[in-house]
């Protein structure tokens, strides 16, 4: 045991001094960084702006070669395979030869302890042991085109992580002095080497200081967050304050110290646990007059190579396995056995992570995993036990815990309780270990080769099951000749809310940090994977404006390099019409560049000749120029699409285009381009307001659109007669003779509806375009004159006035119920001529019966309706019409003897108001005629019917009579009284409602009402009044 001393670190200088002890166990650290050290730290600290940033190019290269490395680094010297000692610490001591055999030794352990750890049997294992998705490759000339060592599928599947090479440190570092030990901290970064320097950084991995604390390899750090210590095999424990260089001061124990933990609260407290080579776990605390005290809270044979003190407990492991110990109550809270395919402990340093409520461990000893749970309760009278999370000195966000010795004696003790929730192997030795996220683990895992070792691999695996999730080979400079103690792993919790953790995985001679990929890292992974897509939808939210565009750019020409110009187009047009929503309508400058990207890709477009991929992409704002030049292309190429984009682009091109359509039309023999191009032109025509061009244009084309240029601008003044024909056989079909040809045989109502649009317009428009020129210009008995003049004569008659005779020609050609109709309504035609049309035709007899008849020949209209038409009852209809007794008297002289007619005659002898009787009396004695029982009973029942209403309303009105004439008697044969006031004289009338007498009243009588009398024989009387 150690002699105590006094710490006299306040009083040591730091300039200028040696190191020396100060007393035979403790010494004050005043040794200043030697001069090439200090000469490439002030180097680091004053040369370089950006240390601890990325490196843009050679992180690049890292994230490249995460995989397969192709190249050792910058070597230096690389040391043996060994643990704990592949890079041989100096030492001056006299024992320095047993140390260097003592390490030779150890090394020869680890390799042949690596060699026999893969054989152990499977049956051993506590827990899952997940079998490693890719082999290591064995030399650096391995494949570095993947970025994770578990996709071996075809689809490289995108890592978890990224990283970059750890920047801005000392040039001796990994170089001329290999790291030992590594610790990170919230507010420290520190770096321990084999040669004893120590390196403070803030966490941006800004120089603090450099100092030489050790005289060999640096084993262990620890902090409190305002102390640092540092245990070395020279067998001291250097204890420093991190702000003030001058609060440092060393504790020598004589025997090589392999871990050292400070209390979480040294800076009051002044203790601190340590333990090595000799086995003891030593509690050094401040004795009487700040002289330390060391108690050996636990002796043992095998070298103590982890110490932690979390909260109120304090943990190491040796070779006895897994001990946790309790520093309030003294007391050994956990003891866990050492797995037994662990030799020695000092071969494969375990390590350790601390979760961020303190109230995890995570231990990775060789190839074993241990999760302990810690759990601290108070308890009070009264009160259950409460459960609290253990805290960590290891942090300075996290909650002291006062010491015993700052603790009120009177405030109830904690008890705190650890224990092992959750144990399992794996296929590797584990170099580090960390959480990520809620319920991943992190470990940095270790592979013998055949030959040399494999680069490293950092894990992710499943907490709850331990299966991996992903898996890197990690390109670390020297790998090949480090062993498993040369990895360490430390993560840096970050202060900030949202900013992610930072993985350090350092090894003697490299350092990279590993983050967690953020949504930035996804675009570039996407990129780089030419997922352009994805990239340009994910990115909308990380990037500006103008990068995201180029980004789609980058799409576009992805598209382009495959010769897909399809997809190239859609892509272009949806890249910038977005960036087009982006861009504030002052900002010339960013729609200029807008306007440029789209005309340079319309000419890449067109000098590829992909015009179609882009052309219907292509938006209205740009030069004219751009519309020309696909213009041209399809008027050589494609008419019809000439048309379609002439018309979309109506404004946007040159006045040239017209001229080269007009010489184009002249010039080609191609029927249907000749079409299509007068369409265009037209189209273009209607554009420009030149409507006249246009309607010419398309009445030669015979387009349906001409009737809507007319409509909309009332043309029909302008139509030419000689295009009245084609005008109205527009849309009826291919062209006008065979249109005529085709209506000749329809009906009246299929010529009506054939050519319904074109003729309601000419005959809406008639006072533009006069009859007189529509019929001069249509063939006199063609169906268009029928259907023209027929339609303007159910809108105006009297518009047809002059063309009676030639509308009734038409109507007995085309439409015989309009003209029976048109016969018997108007009289704008010559009856002769109608009379010999329709004698012309028997089709129309009883037209000619209806002119006969309204001409006064009406004997000879009842013969053709009996001998053409034999029609009974048109014939009576007609005799009755005409009043002449001769035509009746005809037709019954004509119907005695034929049964159809004499028949008709019974059933309709009442209308002609002749005796019945009579004209059954001259009934031929044996002429049959069907029906006529029928007939003779309606007859009597009519007349019976007859009878008995004429019986009826006689009765009616007698009684009727009966009651007036009682009605008269009684008024007659009644009086009337009256006063006589106010009336100057009397009348009596007689029924008819002539006064027959009037009489004055005496005014005396009628004023005082004396006059009274009884009227006889008085039908009416009125009074009067002055």
């Amino acid at each position: 045991m150690p002699d105590d001393n006094a710490m006299e670190g306040a009083e040591a200088q730091h300039e200028g001094g040696s190191l020396e002890d100060s007393s035979p166990s403790q010494a004050v650290i005043s040794e200043p960084l030697g001069e090439d050290t200090r000469d490439s730290a002030d180097t680091n600290t004053e040369g370089e702006e950006d240390t601890g940033k990325l490196q843009s190019k050679e992180d690049t290269k890292l994230q490249e070669d995460i995989v397969s490395h192709n190249g050792l680094g910058d070597g230096g010297e690389g040391g043996d395979e060994s643990g704990e000692n592949s890079v041989e610490p100096k030492e001056d001591t006299e024992d320095k030869s047993d140390k260097e055999k003592e390490t030779e030794d150890k090394n020869k352990e680890v390799e042949d302890q690596t060699e026999t750890k893969e054989d152990t049997e499977d049956h051993e294992v506590d827990g899952p042991v997940h079998e490693d998705e890719s082999d290591a490759a064995s030399d650096s000339d391995s494949d570095s085109d993947s970025s994770s060592s578990s996709s071996s599928d075809s689809e490289e599947t995108e890592p978890r992580l990224k990283y970059s090479r750890l920047a801005g440190l000392p040039k001796t570092i990994f170089t001329r002095d290999p790291v030992s030990a590594t610790l990170v901290s919230d507010n420290i970064v520190i770096i321990a080497t084999h040669s004893g320097l120590i390196h403070l950084f803030r966490p941006n991995i800004e120089l603090i200081r450099s100092f030489k604390a050790h005289s060999a390899s640096i084993m262990s750090l620890s902090t409190d967050g305002t102390y640092f210590a540092s245990a070395s095999l020279d067998g001291r424990v250097v204890i420093g304050s991190i702000s003030d260089p001058q609060d440092i001061a060393a504790s020598d124990f004589k025997r090589p110290v392999h871990a050292v933990a400070l209390d979480p609260n040294y800076a009051s407290s002044k203790t601190f646990v340590s333990g090595g080579t000799a086995g003891n776990v030593v509690l050094s605390e401040k004795g009487w007059l700040q002289a330390r005290s060391d108690t050996n809270i636990a002796t043992s044979d095998s070298t103590i190579v982890l110490l932690k003190w979390i909260g109120d407990v304090v943990l190491w492991i040796n070779d006895d396995g897994i001990t946790i110990w309790n520093h309030v109550t003294k007391q050994q809270v956990l003891q866990v056995p050492k797995p037994d395919n662990i030799s020695r402990a000092d071969l494969y340093h375990p390590r350790m992570h601390l979760s961020d409520g303190h109230d995890r461990i995570y231990l990775a000893w060789a190839d074993h995993i241990w999760i302990l749970e810690v759990t601290q309760e108070k308890k009070e009278r009264g009160k259950r036990p409460k459960k609290e999370p253990a805290h960590d000195g290891m942090s300075i966000f996290s909650r002291r815990i006062l010491s015993t010795s700052a603790s009120s004696t009177k405030s109830p003790q904690p008890e705190t309780t650890v224990a092992v929730v959750t144990k399992f192997r794996v296929d590797s030795l584990l170099c580090g270990i960390s959480t990520f996220g809620a319920d991943m683990l992190m470990l940095l895992c270790y592979t013998k080769g055949e030959r040399r070792a494999q680069r490293p691999e950092l894990r992710l695996i499943d907490a709850a099951s331990g299966e991996e999730v992903s898996s890197d080979e990690l390109p670390l400079n020297g790998f090949e000749s480090l062993g498993p103690n040369d990895y360490q792993l430390q993560t840096h919790a970050p202060v900030e809310k949202d900013a992610k953790a930072q993985y350090y995985i350092i090894s003697a001679r490299d350092g990279v940090v590993a983050r967690e990929r953020d949504l930035t890292d996804h675009v570039q992974w996407l990129v780089e994977h030419e997922k352009y897509e994805s990239a340009w939808v994910t990115c909308e939210s990380i990037y500006g404006t103008v990068e995201r565009k180029n980004l789609g750019i980058e799409w576009v020409e992805s598209h382009v390099r495959d010769e897909l110009w399809r997809e190239a187009g859609a892509a272009l047009s949806l890249v910038l019409t977005a960036f087009l929503g982006t861009i504030d309508p002052s900002d010339s400058y960013k729609h200029t560049i807008w306007t440029e990207d789209w005309a340079n890709w319309a000419f890449i477009f067109c000098k590829s000749k992909h015009y179609e991929q882009l052309a219907n992409y292509l938006p209205d704002q740009l030069q004219s120029s751009v519309y020309d030049e696909y213009l041209r292309h399809y008027l050589q190429d494609d008419a019809d699409k000439f048309g379609f984009y002439m018309k979309k682009w109506q404004g946007l091109f040159s006045e040239g285009i017209e001229q080269s359509v007009v010489e184009e039309i002249d010039s080609s023999e191609d029927e249907h381009k000749t079409s299509a191009l007068k369409l265009a032109l037209a189209e273009l025509n209607i554009a420009d307001g030149k409507y006249k061009p246009a309607l010419a244009l398309l009445l030669e084309l015979r387009d349906e659109r001409c009737l809507d240029l007319i409509e909309a601008h009332h043309l029909l003044s302008d139509i030419s007669p000689k295009d009245i024909p084609s005008l109205l056989t527009i849309g009826a079909g291919k062209d006008t003779a065979s249109t005529l040809a085709t209506l000749e045989k329809a009906s009246a109502e299929e010529i009506q509806t054939t050519l319904k649009r074109t003729t309601e317009m000419l005959v809406e428009g008639y006072h533009e375009l006069p009859p007189k020129t529509v019929l001069s210009a249509l063939p006199e008995s063609s169906p268009l004159a029928y259907v023209y003049l027929h339609s303007l004569n159910q809108v105006d008659s009297f518009a047809v006035r002059d063309y009676g005779n030639q509308l009734m020609a038409l109507y007995a050609k085309y439409d015989h119920v309009a003209l029976s109709a048109f016969l018997k309504s108007n009289n704008n035609y010559d009856i002769g001529s109608a009379v010999d049309l329709c004698r012309a035709n028997k089709s129309l007899t009883p037209d000619l019966v209806y002119l006969l008849g309204k001409v006064g020949r009406n004997m000879e209209a009842l013969r053709l309706i009996i001998d053409e038409l034999q029609d009974p009852y048109q014939a009576i209809s007609f005799s009755l019409k005409q009043k002449d007794s001769e035509l009746w008297n005809f037709l019954v002289d004509y119907s005695i003897d034929k049964p159809l007619f004499l028949k008709a005659l019974l059933e309709n002898i009442a209308m002609a108001q002749t005796p019945t009787y009579k004209l059954i009396e001259r009934i031929p004695p044996n002429l049959e005629i069907p029906g006529l029982k029928g007939c003779l009973l309606n007859i009597f029942t009519e007349n019976e019917l007859q009878l008995s209403v004429t019986r009826g309303a006689h009765e009616i009105i007698t009684n009727e009579c009966h009651r007036e004439t009682d009605a008269l008697g009684r008024l007659r044969m009644g009086g009337v009284a009256f006063d006589g006031v106010g009336m100057d004289e009397f009348a009596v009338k007689s029924l008819d409602g002539q006064a027959v007498e009037v009489d004055e009243l005496p005014s005396w009588q009628a004023q005082d009402g004396s006059f009274a009398s009884k009227l006889a024989h008085v039908s009416f009387l009125q009074q009067g009044r002055k």
